[in-house]
């Protein structure tokens, strides 16, 4: 719907890192598992652990090792975030989830539905102006954010 919404993925990733912890011993029992954590910034997320089969490596035989095989953010409503308008103003909520932020060091990464590429175009230019590394990934219409570590890696242009 034309609006930009910061997705907590740092603060979420750590509330997994944490319940992770507790609930390793699930897997031993079960090829795998899916929990949500959350809600932060309007977003829960829901991943799923599971046992993954490691390639050998160095000669070494392959193992079992117990990851996160997805991550879904699923947002608490249907229309979270600011319009362009509103995410320009110094005060938006954009523009704080921005600010502490190292153009030197990190990466923005704009998920953008169909309906919504010419706004993240602006953003995108605007972000580059401001020295920061942009990615774009095209999110299709109603598909929710998801993550995984067998998928593609944002990279800036």
């Amino acid at each position: 719907d034309n609006r930009i919404v910061y997705v907590p993925l740092d603060e979420l990733a750590e509330l997994v890192k944490r319940e992770i912890q507790h609930k390793v011993y699930r897997v031993r029992d079960l090829e795998e598992f899916t929990e949500t954590v959350g809600p932060i910034g309007g977003f829960r997320l829901r991943y799923t652990m599971a046992k993954v089969k490691a390639p050998p490596q160095n000669g070494m035989p392959s193992a079992t090792m117990i990851g996160v095989t997805q991550l879904t953010f699923l947002p608490l409503r249907e229309q979270l975030g600011e319009t362009l308008e509103q995410a320009a103003r110094p005060d938006s909520d954009f523009q704080r989830a921005i600010s502490d932020l190292d153009p030197r060091r990190v990466t923005i990464t704009f998920w953008a539905c169909p309906d919504s590429f010419a706004v993240y175009r602006t953003l995108r230019e605007q972000s580059y102006s401001r020295g920061y590394s942009v990615a774009g990934r095209p999110l299709p219409a109603g598909q929710p954010i998801c993550g995984s570590p067998f998928g593609s890696k944002s990279s800036a242009q």
